[in-house]
């Protein structure tokens, strides 16, 4: 029993090898046209649209918003006002300040004119001193001879005396209304006082408005009309106009992505299509997720909603006219190629044939010789070209 058993064995191994023999003698190699066309190598990741300079403004004060002129996603100038706190009491010290401002500025503007008064008043009593001196040297001579009497002298005398002190009075006033003078350095520290007041009562009231602090667009008012806030909390989220995307490559592809390489970015959600540019490449890699981060400036100004998902597709090498043969062809020299086919590795010969290159896919252990005119391989992710010279 087991004799036969062993024969039926062998007699289907018999056949089995000849059928091998026969399909091996019978088969004939594969060919594949090689034919020119364009290469891209690209790039897939996904990614976010994020704004330039975005910061988070808060409130200085607390307070009841009752007034929102900002409205979410429009742009503002520079200082346009975007939401402001009830503020009156702060309004009113405000206008007391200028109050106060302009008394002290009109009481400085005062010092002038009281200037002049003096000036004339201290010229005139100098004038009259001098002439009071006069008539006083004329009448001690006169009174040496006897030509006036001693009272004369004596009331002369007094009126001089009158008149000097006088004289002392009006220069007093005269030099205190000059500049370093006492009045006027008294006037001018008042219009510097009120003048800090009113600058201390517009920030206080500044504090309770939000202004745009660039040219920019508000993307998110976090309170609504009438809501009670309190200091130091989120009032609105602000940024340029201008838009980029933040994107995660995986790190296998450091090498290839570089500054100014052209990036297509779609939205998701959506088929619109926008070209941006490589901004620059993080140089740190992220070891947790194994990525590394690129920045891509749009290259037309847009603005797209904030975090708004999107898949980019970065080109990091273009060829033109380029024969191609797929990836599963791996480079053994010059003149050949090998196939990895079911597991069995078959030798490519490259030949050309009236200016068109064909792929013979032989079986393993023919030996032929060719001449590919191969100039060099690049390597890409999904195919690899062969650069020949073209006839």
């Amino acid at each position: 029993m087991n004799k036969k058993k062993y024969i039926i064995i062998g007699v289907m191994a018999a056949v089995l090898l000849v059928i091998f023999l026969i399909s091996s003698m019978g088969a004939e190699p594969e060919k594949r046209m090689l034919e020119k066309t364009d290469v891209t190598e690209t790039i897939a990741a996904s990614g976010r649209v994020e704004a330039g300079n975005r910061i988070n403004m808060t409130y200085q004060k607390s307070g009841t918003i009752n007034d929102i002129v900002a409205v979410e996603g429009q742009s503002y100038l520079k200082d346009q006002k975007i939401l402001s706190l009830e503020h009156s009491e702060e309004k009113n010290s405000l206008q007391n300040a200028k109050l106060q401002l302009r008394s002290a500025e009109s009481d400085f503007a005062d010092i002038n004119r009281r200037l002049e008064i003096a000036k004339a008043q201290y010229d005139a009593v100098k004038a009259s001193k001098e002439n009071v001196s006069l008539l006083l040297e004329r009448n001690l001579a006169l009174f040496e001879i006897g030509g006036v009497s001693g009272t004369a002298i004596e009331d002369i005398e007094l009126r001089l005396a009158e008149i000097s002190s006088q004289e002392v009075m009006a220069r007093l006033e005269y030099q205190g209304l000059l500049p370093g003078g006492m009045a006027r350095e008294r006037a001018q520290i008042a219009v510097e006082n009120a003048r800090n007041t009113v600058e201390r009562a517009e920030l206080e009231k500044d504090k309770k408005i939000l202004y745009a602090p660039f040219d920019g667009i508000v993307l998110e008012i976090s309170d609504n009309l009438f809501s009670n806030v309190t200091a130091g909390q989120t009032a609105v989220v602000y940024a340029e106009e201008e838009s980029f995307i933040i994107a995660d490559i995986d790190e296998r592809d450091y090498q290839k992505v570089m500054a100014g390489q052209q990036v297509f970015v779609q939205l998701i959600n959506s088929n619109q299509i926008i070209e941006g540019r490589v901004r620059d490449v993080s140089p740190k890699i992220d070891r947790t997720r194994g990525t590394v981060r690129v920045r891509i400036d749009l290259t037309d100004e847009k603005v797209l909603t904030t975090d708004t998902g999107v898949n980019i597709e970065i080109i990091v090498n273009e060829y033109t006219d380029e024969y191609i043969i797929p990836k599963q062809f791996l480079l053994e020299n010059p003149s050949r190629i090998t196939i990895k086919q079911n597991g069995r590795a078959k030798i490519v010969e490259i030949f050309e044939n009236d200016k068109a290159y064909l792929v013979e896919l032989f079986d393993d252990g023919l030996k032929h010789d060719g001449n590919s005119n191969l100039i060099r391989e690049k390597v890409y992710e999904k195919q690899i070209a062969l650069t020949v010279s073209a006839e």
